[in-house]
C-alpha cells in the first residue's frame, strides 16, 4: 500500500510486506504477523478476509454484490477477473461468519447480509461512509485548471466516475449524453474516469459511443489521483451518477 495514506499518528506503524501474493497475504501472512506483533484484533476493510485469523476479526462488507453473477458487472471478464470473482464468492461468506464484528455501510446492506448469510444481527453494525476532509477543500482555481489541461480537457464536460462495472449504467449514460448534445450540451464532452489499465476493453463503452454517434465527444481517462479527481469535480458542468 501507499504509506502516505497512513495518518500521521504515533498509534500507526507501517510495515512493508514485499510482493506476497494477495491470497497468501490475506489468509496466512497478515494474521501471522498480527499475532506476532501482539495485535488484539484484525480489521479487513474490503469484503474478504482470513478464514482462520487466530484473533478477533473485524470485517467490512460494503454490500453483497459479490454474490451476483459476474456477467452483471463485467461484459467481457478477463481470466483474472473470473478468478477474483470465484475467490470472493467462496471466501466472503466464510470470512463474514468467522468475523467477530461485520461492518457495513447502510441499513439496507445490513438487512441483506443478515438475510443472505445467516449472520447474527448483533454482530452486524452500520458504519456509513465518510468524507475525507481533504476532499472538502477546493483547489485553487488556477491549480485545478492546470490539472484539467494536463489531462487534455479544454471543453465543457459532464463527468462520471464509472470504472468498468456494468451496474454503473455508463452505456445508458452515453445514450442520454447523445440526446443532450442535440440541445444544451452541444459543445460538451462526456468524461469517464477511474478506469484501470485494460478495463476499457472489458466494457461496451466504445460500441455504445459509436452507435450513439458521439465517439468524438467521449473522453476516457485512466485511474486519477485525489488531486486530479478534485480538479475534475470542480470543473464539471454536472456530475452524472
Amino acid at each position: 500500500g501507499d504509506a502516505s495514506m497512513v495518518p500521521q499518528d504515533s498509534r500507526f506503524e507501517v510495515a512493508a510486506l514485499g510482493t506476497t501474493p494477495p491470497v497468501r497475504l490475506a489468509q496466512w501472512a497478515l494474521p501471522k504477523l498480527a499475532r506476532r506483533w501482539g495485535a488484539q484484533a484484525l480489521h479487513f476493510p474490503d469484503n474478504s478476509g482470513p478464514l482462520r485469523p487466530g484473533l478477533p476479526l473485524v470485517l467490512t462488507l460494503h454490500d453483497s454484490m459479490w454474490r451476483r453473477p459476474l456477467s452483471q458487472a463485467v461484459l467481457r471478464p478477463t481470466t483474472r477477473q473470473r478468478l477474483q470473482d470465484a475467490y470472493r464468492k467462496w471466501v466472503c461468506p466464510r470470512a463474514a461468519r468467522a468475523a467477530s464484528i461485520v461492518l457495513t455501510v447502510s441499513e439496507h446492506s445490513r438487512r441483506d447480509l443478515i438475510a443472505c448469510l445467516g449472520l447474527d444481527p448483533a454482530k452486524v453494525i452500520v458504519t456509513p461512509n465518510g468524507l475525507d476532509p481533504a476532499m472538502a477543500m477546493p483547489l485553487p482555481i488556477a491549480r485545478a485548471a492546470a490539472l484539467r489541461v494536463a489531462l487534455g480537457l479544454r471543453k465543457p464536460y459532464v463527468l462520471c466516475s464509472g470504472a468498468a462495472d456494468r451496474r454503473k449504467n455508463i452505456d445508458r449514460l452515453i445514450w442520454a449524453f447523445a440526446r443532450a448534445r442535440k440541445g444544451p450540451l452541444a459543445r460538451a464532452e462526456l468524461v469517464i474516469c477511474s478506469l484501470r489499465e485494460g478495463e476499457l476493453e472489458t466494457t461496451g463503452y466504445a460500441h455504445s459511443a459509436r452507435q450513439a454517434g458521439v465517439s468524438d465527444a467521449i473522453r476516457v481517462l485512466g485511474y486519477v489521483d485525489d488531486e486530479q479527481m478534485k480538479a475534475l469535480y470542480q470543473g464539471a458542468l454536472v456530475y452524472a451518477f
